[in-house]
């Protein structure tokens, strides 16, 4: 599919190339995010999905937990990068949700860090109110900046689409 070979022949090596020795977050896991684990560098891609039968598919050091709930399991600052693929609209649907969601990843990432967040934009799903969501977490969106992003593309017959948002650095 289009939008898993954008993930992992552009957006993922981006990711690890822009991040360097930093440890990423992946959040949700599936049977094709199996070997996600050797595009990173020995031990730094971290995997958490809800469902512990996913665990399987998560990195060697992957955490069965909810998205929304990060703060117990990781410290602030923690990742250079946080990818979302496939989990907002997909089991993260309430606006509310999706709101403390993306304040946990926020809240995981390291000044200067990047969010990633892949959705299929849909007429049948859409997700309401994501950048005013992000934004207040503490994103500003970055499409272009040194990550590849896209706005309302199509990327497949499922209209994926992936966003870009920043934490600014300190100072």
């Amino acid at each position: 599919m289009a939008d898993r070979r954008m993930l992992t022949e552009v957006i993922l090596p981006a990711v690890r190339e822009a991040v360097g020795e930093a440890d990423v977050l992946f959040v949700g896991v599936e049977w094709y995010t199996a070997g996600y684990d050797a595009l990173f560098p020995a031990g730094n891609l971290v995997t958490v999905d809800i469902d512990e039968r996913q665990q399987a598919h998560g990195s060697a050091r992957h955490v069965t937990a909810d998205v929304r709930e990060l703060s117990q399991h990781f410290a602030a600052d923690s990742f250079g990068a946080v990818i979302c693929n496939g989990v907002i609209g997909h089991g993260l649907d309430a606006p509310a949700d999706v709101e403390q969601a993306l304040a946990a990843m926020a809240r995981c990432l390291a000044p200067g860090g990047a969010l990633v967040i892949g959705w299929n934009d849909t007429d049948e799903l859409r997700v309401p109110g994501l950048d005013r969501a992000a934004v207040a977490a503490g994103l500003v969106p970055s499409p272009g900046a040194g990550l590849p992003g896209w706005r309302s593309e199509s990327l497949g017959p499922l209209r994926h689409t992936y966003d870009v948002y920043r934490r600014p650095p300190l100072g």
